[in-house]
């Protein structure tokens, strides 16, 4: 198949946001979509900003630290306003090029090092329309276009799908974990006499149905009878990360802000993950296989074999706030293991937790995997386009 210039398929648009007409402010991923932009509109003149319509293509032709990617993205929302540097385009005849099979080029990982090639500048590197213009690739027709377009999109739908079925499956974890510890409402039964933790297997909820609740000066409210405050490292143990081993490899390597890589070794296995600085300080991640935790981030190991329990307690203490620092907000393991929790009075209520939201996660773990299956299709997908292969989903 030949390859065609695109600066032959595209018309470059201009248009800026006289009268302030448009106030939505968005940014461009490099990540291949928009995002709410992080600049401070108050007092600024709008009228300066460029005018993105639906269909339209928005870059970012500044390249210069960027993740060695290109920030492009193509506009399927209302009309928005963009920063005046970045550049907009749409496609000539949609009969002739589809703007969605337009994107899927730009997503692949070949545009990326094309485009960090082929910037030019000093301090600042930069491609232009210039350089957008002289990109090749392949225009079948547009039946065929309309066709790969449609196969990437099922298979983009799939993945979006099973992440909100993800997204509900955590919730209803999270969920649970209130209804239990924090408004204690865990299933309770007076225990037998000779047996004492019979109580914590079944029965009703414990405070709407009368247990015993005791008024904690500590956290001036009341708790179950027998509960106490203790410390989050009687619950994790809390670890630094490392630097990440110079190779390449099919486990999984967790920063901040989630997986980042992947390489051949292992420092951890099944705990919990928890950003430790930056703009993800206080996130927190569950893995239950072998990971490796870089330096921007830290360790929960669980001490009672509790790995959900740990995930979703680490989750309701709002971690960020913990922090030390502003500008750069920072966790260490001092902080971590000093932050207050409350105990229950045995164990029991823990491991019968564990057994309930254990299902819950095997459930996402499941799904997760599914995912991983279809974002690797996705990407022979996008590898295949510059031959006009298609694959079978």
């Amino acid at each position: 198949m030949s390859y065609k210039k695109l600066g032959d398929y595209i018309i470059e648009k201009v248009e800026f946001n006289d009268g302030d007409k448009y106030k939505l402010l968005q940014g461009v991923s490099n990540n291949k979509y928009f995002q709410k932009a992080k600049t401070n509109i108050i007092g600024i003149d709008l009228s300066k900003y460029r005018v993105a319509h639906y269909n339209q293509f928005v870059f970012n032709r500044a390249t210069t630290r960027n993740g060695d990617k290109i920030s492009i993205a193509l506009r399927k929302g209302e009309s928005c306003i963009v920063s005046p540097s970045y550049r907009i385009f749409e496609v000539r005849d949609e009969n002739v090029l589809h703007p969605d099979y337009l994107q899927m080029w730009f997503t692949r990982p070949e545009f990326d090092r094309y485009a960090r090639f082929k910037s030019h500048g000093s301090a600042h590197e930069f491609f232009d329309m210039e350089e957008m213009c002289e990109v090749e690739l392949p225009i079948p027709s547009i039946e065929e276009q309309r066709q790969i377009v449609s196969q990437y999109q099922s298979i983009a739908n799939k993945i979006k799908v099973n992440e909100q079925i993800c997204e509900k499956l955590e919730a209803t974890a999270q969920a649970l974990y209130k209804h239990w510890f924090v408004d204690f409402e865990f299933p309770y039964s007076p225990p037998s006499e000779g047996c004492p933790q019979d109580g914590m297997v079944k029965g009703k909820p414990y405070k709407s149905s009368g247990g015993k609740m005791v008024l904690n000066d500590e956290l001036g409210k009341e708790i179950p009878d027998g509960w106490e405050v203790g410390k989050l490292e009687d619950f994790v143990l809390i670890k630094n990360g490392k630097i990440k081993p110079n190779s390449n490899g099919n486990i999984p390597v967790y920063g901040g802000n989630g997986i980042i890589e992947y390489v051949n070794q292992n420092n951890y296995e099944r705990l919990n993950i928890i950003g430790r600085v930056g703009a993800y300080c206080g996130s927190v991640y569950y893995n239950d296989s072998k990971i490796w935790i870089s330096d921007n981030a830290l360790a929960g190991i669980s001490k009672n074999d509790t790995i959900y329990y740990d995930f979703l307690l680490l989750n309701s203490l709002n971690l960020n706030s913990k922090s030390e620092g502003s500008s750069h907000p920072l966790l260490t393991q001092g902080i971590l293991n000093n932050i207050d929790v409350l105990k229950a009075d045995n164990n029991i209520i823990y491991i019968k937790f564990e057994e309930i939201v254990k299902k819950l996660f095997k459930q996402i773990k499941n799904i997760a995997d599914q995912n991983q299956i279809l974002t690797k299709l996705q990407s022979l997908l996008l590898s295949r386009l510059a031959v006009g292969e298609e694959v079978s989903t």
